[in-house]
């Protein structure tokens, strides 16, 4: 499990300052900052960006020979569980706004053709009032990955909804002539991801992350329950059907508009220079 590697150099006229120069497990880390002193907290408000993509490539050989119990449960906070606790903050922040737990869907009024046995028949459905939920049961699915690229460290998130679901409270159906139904409609969405993309840059003397982008990856598999009789095998067809189509791309995009906002929102609330600092202290 990569961590932020911090490394210590001194400017005898100045300040200790602190680099960022790559990212390894934690026995490496553990290894290297054997070297740190007490002064490290001098420069906790001191981080130069010196990233060195030779250096983060060795230290990932380093990591090579470490166990996953090693590299994720360190002395402290891991990665994964600094990401967690920023997730509670996200679900928080979303269920206290409201609304922001569910995206609203748009109206449905469609004509449709199906086959009842040999016959052909004409229909229409229509919907209002749909909401796809829950946004604030977002959480991690995967290792968070750190990478070094240029004067930057970006963090590759994966996640996912606990609960995923599409609630229709009205809708109405025509089949043929004579056959009408109404009723409401719930929907189990079975497969999700989420992933999300996290870059740390310093901004004056604090380092700031910015979320570069949270993208709705997956969202398939339809359950389909539905009150009211005779049509409901072949509505039930059609809302799979609309739903596959109308989530591409301005249901997903609504998704990451919310998650987006959310979780800049929860990594602005903390001391990044900080935590990584914290973190160091702690590993010594």
């Amino acid at each position: 499990m990569p961590i932020v590697l911090l490394e210590r150099t001194i400017d005898w006229q100045k300040r200790p300052s602190l680099h960022l120069i790559g990212a390894c497990t934690l026995p490496a880390a553990l290894h290297l900052s054997s070297f740190y002193s007490s002064n490290l907290i001098a420069s906790s408000r001191n981080f130069l960006f010196s990233l060195n993509l030779k250096t983060a490539r060795e230290l990932s050989k380093l990591s090579s020979s470490t166990s996953r119990e090693q590299s994720c449960r360190p002395n402290g906070l891991s990665l994964n569980e600094f990401i967690d606790g920023v997730l509670e903050d996200v679900k928080l922040s979303i269920a206290n706004t409201g609304n922001e737990s569910t995206v609203p869907l748009p109206e449905i009024e469609e004509s449709f053709e199906t086959r009842v046995g040999p016959i052909k028949l004409k229909g229409k459905l229509g919907a209002d009032g749909g909401q796809f939920g829950n946004l604030a049961s977002i959480k991690r699915t995967g290792d968070s990955v750190v990478a070094v690229a240029g004067d930057k460290i970006s963090v590759q998130l994966e996640m996912g909804l606990q609960q995923a679901y599409v609630r229709l409270p009205r809708y109405w159906a025509e089949l043929g002539r004579g056959i009408k139904a109404k009723g409401k409609i719930d929907v189990k969405v079975k497969n999700n991801s989420v992933s999300a993309s996290i870059t740390l840059r310093q901004e004056s003397r604090r380092i700031r992350a910015s979320v570069d982008h949270v993208s709705v990856d997956v969202l398939e598999g339809f359950d389909v329950c539905l009150t009211g009789l005779g049509v409901a095998n072949h509505i039930a067809a059609k809302i799979i059907q609309w739903l596959a189509k109308e989530f591409n791309p301005d249901i997903k995009r609504r998704i990451s508009e919310v998650l987006t906002d959310s979780l800049q929102e929860s990594l602005n609330k903390i001391d990044i220079s900080q935590v990584l600092t914290d973190y160091i202290l702690r590993s010594t």
